[in-house]
C-alpha cells in the first residue's frame, strides 16, 4: 500500500504538469499519438525516480532528481504545444515550484507532526492542494496572442528569476512550514498577476484592431452603397444615352460618337446587378463582392431567400458578410479549381448566413485556431473572431466545418418576425 501510494503520488504530479500545459496551450497538430505523449512522459518521469522504501521521502537525493527530470520533460513538452515559448516555460516553472512547496509544507513539517499518518493521508493532502492550484492556473492562463512589448518579456524574465532565487534561498535556509505556505501563495500571486496583465494587454490590442477593422468595413460599406446608388442612376439614364448615340450614328458623326462612347466607358458598369433582395445592405455587399470575384476569375453562386425583413444593424450584417466572403476569396485565389457559394436565408425569426469555398483539406488540421497565415499576424487574422463576437452579441451561433472538399462557415442569428417575402438567386 505504501509503495502504491508513493508511485500514485509521483504519477499524479507528473501528469498534472503535462495536463496543465496541454490544457492551456494545446498541441500544434491534433494527432492521436500526441494525445498520449503526456501519459508517456509522466510514466517516464516516475520511472527515472527509483523509490527506496527503506529511506525517508525527503532524505533521498532522488527527490531532487525527480523534479529535475520533471522540469526538463516539461520544458521539452512545451515545444510540442502552441503559444509563446516564454509563457509556456513560465507556466511549467511556476507549477514545479508550487509542487515543491506543497511537499515541503505538508511533508517536512505538517505531515510529520500528525499523531498518526500514512502514505494515503499524504497523497490526499498533497493532491488536494494541487487540485486547487491547477484550478487557479487554468482559470488564469498565461497567453500572448500578439507580439508583446519588451517590457512584458522583462517582467516575465524577472518573475522567473525571482521565483528561482526564492526557491534556492528557501532550500538553503530550510524554512518552516508556514514560510513554505506563504511562498506557495506568492508563486500563485505572481502567476495570476502576470496573467491578468497579459489578458488586459490582449484585450487592448484586440479592441484597437477590431475598432480599426470595423471602421474600415463601415467606410467600405458606405462606399459600396454610394457606388451602388450611382450605378443604378447610371443605368437609369442608359436609355437616353442610347438614343443620343443612335442619333450620332444616323448623322454619321463617328468622331463625336467615339468621344461620347469613351465617356460612357465607366468601370462601374462591370458591376452586374445580380441580386435584388429588397435589403439595401445585402444588395450592395453581394453585388460588389460578386463583381470582385468576377474580376479575379472566381465563380461565385449566391442564393438569397428572405421570407421576412432582415432586422439587424447594417454595419453588423456588412461586417459578417464581408469577413466571411473575403476569407473565402483569399483561400480560393491560389487554387486550381475555384468555387464559392453564398447562401442567405431569413425565416421563422432567424437569419442564416453560409459561405463555403473549395479547399483541398480541413484547414484546422494544421491551424486549429484558424489563425491568419499572413505576414505580420498581429495586424491581421481577427476577421473570424469578429464574426464570432458579432454572433455572440446577437445571441447567435458561429459554425466552421469541412464537408465534401468545401470549407463551410455559417452564422445563425435570431431576429424578430415579419411578413415580408422576397426570393432572389
Amino acid at each position: 500500500m505504501e509503495i502504491f501510494c508513493r508511485w500514485s503520488n509521483l504519477y499524479l504530479e507528473a501528469f498534472s504538469l503535462f495536463w496543465l500545459l496541454e490544457r492551456n496551450y494545446k498541441f500544434r497538430w491534433d494527432t492521436p499519438w500526441l494525445k498520449s505523449v503526456k501519459y508517456l512522459l509522466a510514466l517516464l518521469s516516475i520511472g527515472l525516480f527509483r523509490l527506496d522504501p527503506s529511506t525517508e521521502y525527503f532524505s533521498t537525493p532522488n527527490f531532487t532528481l525527480y523534479f529535475s527530470v520533471l522540469a526538463v520533460g516539461g520544458l521539452l513538452f512545451c515545444l510540442l504545444l502552441c503559444g509563446n515559448l516564454a509563457c509556456k516555460g513560465l507556466t511549467a516553472i511556476v507549477l514545479i515550484n508550487v509542487l515543491i512547496e506543497i511537499h515541503l509544507f505538508i511533508g517536512t513539517q505538517l505531515y510529520s507532526n500528525l499523531p498518526s499518518h500514512s502514505q494515503l493521508i499524504y497523497l490526499l493532502l498533497t493532491k488536494g492542494m494541487l487540485a486547487v492550484v491547477l484550478f487557479l492556473m487554468v482559470r488564469f492562463p498565461i497567453h500572448a496572442e500578439y507580439t508583446l512589448p519588451r517590457n512584458y518579456y522583462f517582467l516575465m524574465f524577472l518573475a522567473i528569476v525571482v521565483t528561482l532565487t526564492i526557491r534556492f534561498t528557501t532550500l538553503f535556509l530550510r524554512l518552516d512550514a508556514l514560510n513554505n505556505l506563504w511562498l506557495l501563495v506568492l508563486y500563485l500571486a505572481l502567476y495570476c498577476t502576470y496573467s491578468k496583465l497579459l489578458q488586459d494587454y490582449g484585450r487592448k490590442v484586440y479592441f484597437e484592431l477590431a475598432n480599426n477593422q470595423l471602421s474600415m468595413q463601415i467606410n467600405s460599406w458606405k462606399d459600396i452603397e454610394t457606388m451602388y446608388r450611382e450605378l443604378r442612376e447610371l443605368r437609369h439614364d442608359l436609355k437616353n444615352h442610347m438614343l443620343y448615340m443612335q442619333a450620332l450614328l444616323d448623322q454619321r458623326d463617328y468622331e463625336a460618337l467615339s468621344a461620347y462612347f469613351s465617356q460612357l466607358n465607366d468601370p462601374r458598369l462591370l458591376l452586374k446587378q445580380v441580386m435584388q433582395t429588397g435589403c439595401p445592405v445585402l444588395d450592395a455587399v453581394l453585388n460588389t463582392k460578386s463583381a470582385q470575384c468576377s474580376m479575379k476569375g472566381i465563380p461565385v453562386d449566391m442564393k438569397v431567400l428572405l421570407s421576412q425583413k432582415v432586422e439587424l444593424p447594417a454595419e453588423d450584417l456588412c461586417a459578417i458578410l464581408c469577413n466571411l466572403i473575403d476569407n473565402a476569396v483569399e483561400a480560393s485565389e491560389h487554387l486550381p479549381v475555384k468555387d464559392i457559394r453564398v447562401e442567405v436565408k431569413a425565416a421563422k425569426g432567424c437569419l442564416w448566413i453560409k459561405v463555403s469555398n473549395r479547399y483541398p483539406c480541413d484547414p484546422r488540421e494544421k491551424n486549429p485556431e484558424l489563425a491568419t497565415t499572413k505576414e505580420n499576424p498581429e495586424q491581421h487574422g481577427i476577421g473570424i473572431q469578429i464574426v464570432r463576437d458579432l454572433a455572440k452579441k446577437h445571441e447567435g451561433q458561429f459554425r466552421f466545418t469541412f464537408e465534401d472538399g468545401h470549407v463551410i462557415a455559417g452564422v445563425t442569428l435570431p431576429m424578430g418576425a415579419s411578413d415580408a417575402s422576397v426570393l432572389a438567386s
